[in-house]
């Protein structure tokens, strides 16, 4: 859905809307990250204290931050597994290499 829509919706999702973290519902019902979320809301005049704003900024990062290291660390290991297949690939090569040459002889 595109933002207009978005807030064109969201006006009364806004009005019958009754929990607390309406942020983080914001951002579950409309499928937007947090940022977007807070920001929409800031549009159809919801206020945030520079406090709220500096909390969702942090988590948001910390978030990013973490999905980063956990690609990182998948390549990581698909990367060493793969060079262990490799490693040991070789090794068998190198084996029937040697029976190959005891055998000629």
């Amino acid at each position: 859905m595109k933002r207009e829509a978005r807030l064109q919706s969201a006006k009364s999702w806004l009005k019958n809307y009754d929990g607390k973290h309406v942020v983080k519902s914001y951002s579950k019902w409309f499928g937007v990250d947090s940022i977007c979320a807070m920001n929409e809301l800031e549009v159809l005049g919801l206020r945030f204290s520079e406090k709220q704003k500096k909390k969702l900024n942090e988590a948001y990062d910390n978030k990013v931050r973490q999905k980063q290291l956990s690609r990182a660390r998948r390549l990581q290991k698909t990367h060493k597994s793969w060079r262990w297949r490799n490693i040991l690939k070789g090794m068998a090569l190198s084996r029937t290499t040697q029976r190959e040459a005891l055998h000629s002889d």
